[in-house]
This record gives structure tokens, sequence and C-alpha cells, in this order.
């Protein structure tokens, strides 16, 4: 299990232990405000992919899968479409 970081810069980063104390970031995603909330989905996405759902401090919720070569955001609500 890789740590997740959500970020004040907007960014939610994704680490990976190198071993003997260094890490590297695997993943980064940036948002349009930065992440309050996150959580790992125990199920794997459709491409065998990590998901994560995220709540930004603009209100916006969603959720964004960890494929290999890149992060996508699978689906999105903004504060208005909330209800």
């Amino acid at each position: 299990m890789n740590p997740i970081l959500a970020c004040q810069d907007k960014q939610l980063r994704i680490l990976s232990d190198l071993g003997g104390g260094k890490t590297e970031v695997v993943y980064s995603h940036k948002f349009e405000a930065a992440c309050v909330s996150i959580s790992m989905c125990q199920d794997l996405s459709s491409r065998s992919s990590p998901i994560i759902g995220y709540g930004l401090a603009n209100g916006e919720i969603g959720v964004v899968e960890l494929m290999r070569s890149k992060s996508m955001v699978l689906w999105n609500l903004e504060s208005a479409q909330i209800s």
C-alpha cells in the first residue's frame, strides 16, 4: 500500500517506498482546489487500477483512477450539482 497525500498545493500525490528511507512520487494529479478528503476504494476499476474518492475545498467531489502511466478523473460533481 502506497502513501497517498492530499496536498494544499491542489495536488494529489501517491508515493512509492524505494527503501533506505527514500521515496518517489509515482502519481501526481492536479485539481482546481485543495483536497480536504480522500478515500481509497477497496475494489479496483474495470482496468484493474486503484480508485480514490476525493473531496475538494471548493465543494467538488469525485473519483480518480490511477492507471500505470497516468491518473484520470472518472467522474466529478461540482458543489452546485450536489443537493
